[in-house]
């Protein structure tokens, strides 16, 4: 199929789901992009009865993504979802498993302002395909870190563009060796040790865990096994991976969760996978 053919019916795809839209109620300007149509899908769900809980034991289309949406808006999630459900989400040519992790409110940056907004916090259950260096310099801030370049970059490529239009661009806390805060707006970002669960007052003090969480839901007390992670292209193959926590004793360790779920400090010129952190909002 040539490039021209394969445009065409994206296209025309485009024009179907528009159709579809107007015709549940909602005006869609010709002008919108595809990557808008994920708000006017929203509008049908918000427009009187909420939707019905989709099915999560299948890959969630636009349409369950826009359902889910709309739950989050009207701030029942909690009565509609389970802690541990998992939203599965295309990931390149696998799918991502994405665990509920709790259903705290987070700061999102929405039309230049922070607001406080309902949310499903996420985290992938499976580690990304890039093995990559947390940075090239031990001065790096995690803002302009590589492990965040391929997080925004690469690996937010490789995720469903619908999954990607409904997560907020949250406030991400990184706390740096000098004692300030490093913040970032973000809709995928890497966790951090604080909100894994996992603990170390001799590298990582309070003050950085107090910047840099509170603990998921989920993860609060948790042990070495709840934080394993295995690759999203091979399930049986477990995947150390980074978290964006710098130590405060070594200033060229970051710290970094082992094939068997503990913490280790790693010099920032070594090699890890990333894993997901995101909010789904209304």
């Amino acid at each position: 199929m040539s490039i021209q053919e394969q445009l065409s019916r994206i296209q025309e795809a485009k024009t179907a789901i528009r159709q579809t839209i107007i015709s549940k109620g909602v005006e869609v300007p010709e002008s919108a992009k595809i990557n808008e149509y994920s708000d006017y899908i929203a509008q049908i769900a918000t427009g009187g009865t909420l939707p019905d809980t989709p099915d999560l034991t299948k890959q969630l289309t636009v349409w369950d993504l826009a359902d889910i949406k709309a739950i989050v808006a009207a701030g029942v999630a909690e009565q509609r979802f389970e802690l541990g459900q998992t939203l599965l989400v295309k990931y390149d040519i696998y799918t991502m498993p994405f665990e509920i992790v709790g259903f705290n409110d987070v700061t999102a940056q929405i039309d230049g302002e922070e607001k406080m907004v309902h949310a499903l916090n996420l985290l992938a259950q499976y580690a990304g395909t890039g093995n990559m260096a947390w940075s090239s310099s031990a001065n790096t801030p995690y803002s302009t870190s590589t492990l965040r370049e391929n997080i925004v970059g690469n690996e937010s490529y490789k995720l469903d563009s619908y999954f990607l239009d409904c997560l907020a661009n949250t406030k991400v806390q990184t706390y740096n060796q000098d004692g300030s805060t490093d913040t970032v707006y973000d809709k995928l970002f890497a966790p951090s040790i604080a909100q894994l669960g996992a603990t170390n007052p001799t590298y990582y003090t309070a003050e950085q865990a107090a910047v840099e969480g509170p603990a998921f839901t989920t993860y609060q007390d948790a042990d070495d096994a709840k934080r394993v992670k295995y690759a999203v292209n091979s399930v049986s193959a477990g995947r150390a991976y980074w978290t964006r926590s710098m130590s405060q004793k070594q200033s060229s360790s970051r710290g970094r969760i082992s094939l068997d779920g503990s913490l280790n400090w790693t010099s920032y010129g070594g090699t890890a996978y990333p894993v997901l952190v995101c909010n789904l909002i209304g």
